[in-house]
């Protein structure tokens, strides 16, 4: 038996249930009922199964090796751990300081660990099914509460329904853009509901995030036409992040968006600005009197202010920590992440993985979720990214296209994979 591309971990599929279950049941440590002890459960269960399988790999128990080219986001991935470390030192070794330090490394491990998994049509697919019964039943629940606005359903915010909805979307749109016949009914259904329940939510960077994720996929052909244009499309998306979190916060004083801000509250239910415009620009003169390493890896804006909110900005929050070092990192192993995907751009999950990446990107401009506190939504979005990158290195995109149309069971999609 001949498989297209390399095989690491088999038994995906019993695996892809595991790793769903786990990823909804760790979402109920955003409740504030009695289950936040199961969905902290859930979380470890599944940050020490990213751990085992990693060090099964690293051990040769897991074979054969991956494509030296991971390598490229090991060392950077790798750096940003050491930084943090470091702040760790010269900031004072608190509760906070080693939670961060530990969610950052876990994360990393964890992400590593779901590259190493054949991420084939079929293993997909369980998280295509899983993902539209969530979707199908906070609907229902959704109805039966009288579609209430600001819908956060079992979870205590809007934000971390909403940010959960935005990923889980991967999913189903991979079952929808790869179906055929009757199957492409039952998730175009499953579109429709996730879009009214993520409207529901008012959680506007979801809203955006996905945007500019169905932005970028249809937009794929054009980026991707040559090598450097693919990469100053990244260098674009950086310097969009670089003028939202220095632009957006000022915004606020300029008189003539007075109007627009009242629309914005009109019709989404909430100010434009929710505080990051008296937040950010504070945090900016803060990260400016330690502008390289940073105040600490344990540093949060309540040090250095009378709130209880976090940056709400990924960057503003690495760049108190670990100054522009750390940042400079996250950014580099972005865009080796990104580079990565140009070797498989052909392969539609890659291609919708990439399209994640940038959302991703723009979805952190106003949440940290990625390296810290939501671990549940953390593990998720790093799941999409593995799952490209797994793919990208794999060659699951050696297959034609044709093969769509030779097998039809009822749930299956493409999986741009064969064996001969």
């Amino acid at each position: 038996m001949k498989v297209c591309g390399f095989v690491v971990v088999r038994n995906e599929m019993a695996i892809s249930l595991v790793i769903f279950f786990l990823l909804v049941a760790g979402t109920l440590k955003r409740t504030s009922g009695s289950m936040q002890d199961f969905g902290a459960l859930s979380i470890v269960s599944l940050l020490m199964f990213g751990v085992l399988l990693l060090a099964g790999y690293l051990a040769k128990v897991i074979t054969p090796p991956l494509p030296a080219s991971v390598n490229r986001l090991f060392f950077p991935a790798l750096g940003l751990i050491v930084v943090y470390v470091m702040g760790l030192i010269s900031g004072g070794i608190t509760s906070s300081a080693l939670t961060i330090v530990s969610q950052l490394s876990l994360l990393m491990i964890f992400f590593f660990a779901m590259v190493t998994i054949k991420w084939s049509g079929s293993a997909l697919q369980i998280f295509a099914i899983g993902s539209s019964v969530f979707v199908f039943c906070n609907l229902l629940f959704w109805i039966h509460a009288g579609g209430p606005a600001l819908f956060s359903s079992y979870m205590a915010h809007k934000n971390s329904l909403g940010g959960f909805l935005f990923g889980l979307f991967f999913f189903i749109f991979s079952a929808f853009f790869y179906s055929r016949g009757p199957t492409r009914f039952f998730w175009y259904m499953a579109i429709i509901a996730g879009i009214f329940l993520l409207y529901a939510t008012n959680s506007r960077a979801s809203w955006l995030a996905s945007l500019v994720v169905l932005t970028t996929f249809f937009l794929w052909s054009v980026i991707t036409k040559t090598a450097i244009r693919f990469k100053l499309f990244f260098f674009g998306i950086v310097c969009l992040l670089v003028v939202v979190t220095l632009v957006y916060p000022y915004m606020a004083r300029v008189e003539e968006l007075d109007r627009f801000r009242e629309l914005v509250q009109l019709y989404t239910g909430s100010a434009l600005f929710t505080g990051r415009d008296r937040l950010w620009p504070v945090l900016l003169d803060i990260i400016s009197m330690h502008p390289f390493i940073g105040h600490g890896s344990g540093a949060l804006p309540r040090d250095f202010m009378p709130t209880t909110l976090s940056a709400h900005n990924i960057y503003l929050q690495i760049a108190l920590q670990v100054g522009l070092l750390g940042l400079f990192l996250f950014i580099f192993f972005f865009y080796r992440l990104w580079t990565l995907f140009w070797e498989a751009r052909h392969d539609p999950v890659v291609r919708l993985s990439a399209a994640y990446l940038v959302g991703i990107m723009i979805h952190q401009l106003f949440d940290i979720s990625l390296t810290q506190n939501n671990m549940s939504l953390g593990m998720l979005q790093w799941l999409i990214l593995a799952i490209g990158v797994g793919r990208a290195v794999g060659g699951y995109n050696c297959s034609p296209p044709e093969n769509i149309r030779q097998r039809k069971p009822f749930f299956w999609f493409d999986n741009f994979s064969s064996e001969k």
